[in-house]
This record gives C-alpha cells, sequence and structure tokens, in this order.
C-alpha cells in the first residue's frame, strides 16, 4: 500500500493507525529473514498507535500530513533509549541518551 492510500483510508476512518501498524509489523516479520531491521519497539509503537487510534475517534480534522503512518529510521539516526548500531558491531551495544536534532 502506498502511503497517499494509507493517508486517504485513515482520513476517511476505513483503518486504523493500530491496524495499519499491526499490518506493517507483520509485513516485517514475513521478511525476517532479510535482517532489514536491526532493533524494533513493537510495544511502544503499538502504545502509540493505540493513541492515535484515540484521536482519530474524535472530531480531530487538521492531522499532521504523516499522522498514523508507520515509519522506520536508519540505524544511525539517534533514537532516544532505543539501540542504535549503525549497523556496526562496534556500536552493537550503544544506546543514544538523546534524540536525533537533541544533541
Amino acid at each position: 500500500m502506498f502511503i497517499y492510500e494509507a493517508q486517504k483510508l485513515l482520513r476517511e476512518k476505513k483503518i486504523t493507525p493500530y491496524i495499519l501498524l499491526k499490518e506493517s509489523i507483520e509485513k516485517v516479520e514475513e521478511r525476517k529473514r532479510l535482517g532489514a531491521f536491526i532493533t524494533t519497539n513493537i510495544d511502544q509503537v503499538l502504545e502509540l498507535a493505540a493513541k492515535q487510534d484515540e484521536i482519530l475517534e474524535s472530531e480531530y480534522d487538521d492531522l499532521p500530513t504523516l499522522f498514523g503512518i508507520p515509519i522506520a529510521l536508519k540505524d544511525n539516526i539517534y533514537t532516544k533509549n532505543l539501540r542504535t548500531t549503525a549497523g556496526s558491531l562496534f556500536w552493537k551495544d550503544f544506546v543514544p541518551m538523546k534524540k536525533a536534532g537533541a544533541l
């Protein structure tokens, strides 16, 4: 599914951020053997998606463009309190104390 398709479905309330995220997680799991994802924070993002579902239930029409769209970050972007390895064994246990942009 393309982003613009997901955005349309979200705005029309035909899908929720939580369901969209669950489908994305399933795709990641199906392709786990490729090793494309080094670190995931599934529990945290599911919790955030549930909160986004609540926001969509209200009459909130002025949503940010990527509201409810799951994204993945390259492993060289600092992610506070989440292992960030830059794909290197040297950094295999590195957990930034700040997020990118807050340095």
